[in-house]
C-alpha cells in the first residue's frame, strides 16, 4: 500500500469513527424526546381519533425508540463489538424502524374532513423531519432511511 493510500484509509476510518460517535451521542436525548412526543400527542389525540390505531402508533414508536436506546446502550458498553461501519448500518436500520413508526400516526385519523385533526400529524411529521435532517445529515444512508418511510 502506498503512503498516500494508507493516509486516505486512515483518514476515512477517522471520519467514519467520528460520524458514528456523533450519531450515537444523540441517541439518548432523541429517544427520550420521541417518547415524550408520543405521550403528548397520545394524550392530545386520544379522544379525537381511532384510539386502537393511535395506541398501535404510540406503542410501535415508543418500542422502536426504546430499541434504538438499547442499541446505544450495547454500543456504549462494548463499542469494539462491531466495526464503525457495522454500527452505522445498525443505526440506519433502527432509523428505518423509527421513521416507519412515525408514519403510523396517519392510520389513527378517522375524520379526513377535519382539517385541524389532519394538521396535527402533518405538523408533527414535518417538524420531526426538519430536526432529523440536521441531526442525521452527516451520514447519507441514515439521512434518507429516516424520512423515506414517513413520506411513503
Amino acid at each position: 500500500m502506498t503512503p498516500l493510500a494508507s493516509k486516505q484509509t486512515a483518514s476515512r476510518d477517522y471520519i467514519l469513527a467520528h460520524i458514528t460517535e456523533d450519531l450515537y451521542r444523540q441517541t439518548p436525548i432523541s429517544s427520550v424526546i420521541i417518547i415524550f412526543i408520543v405521550v403528548f400527542f397520545w394524550l392530545a389525540l386520544k379522544s379525537q381519533t381511532n384510539s386502537v390505531m393511535l395506541n398501535v402508533w404510540a406503542m410501535t414508536l415508543a418500542g422502536t425508540a426504546l430499541t434504538r436506546l438499547l442499541i446505544w446502550f450495547v454500543r456504549h458498553q462494548n463499542p469494539e463489538r462491531f466495526s464503525n461501519k457495522t454500527w452505522l448500518n445498525i443505526f440506519s436500520l433502527s432509523c428505518v424502524g423509527v421513521g416507519a413508526s412515525w408514519s403510523l400516526i396517519f392510520l389513527s385519523v378517522n375524520d379526513w374532513n377535519n382539517l385541524a385533526l389532519l394538521a396535527a400529524p402533518w405538523m408533527l411529521i414535518l417538524g420531526v423531519l426538519s430536526a432529523a435532517s440536521v441531526a442525521l445529515g452527516q451520514h447519507i444512508p441514515t439521512f434518507f432511511s429516516t424520512p423515506l418511510p414517513r413520506c411513503s
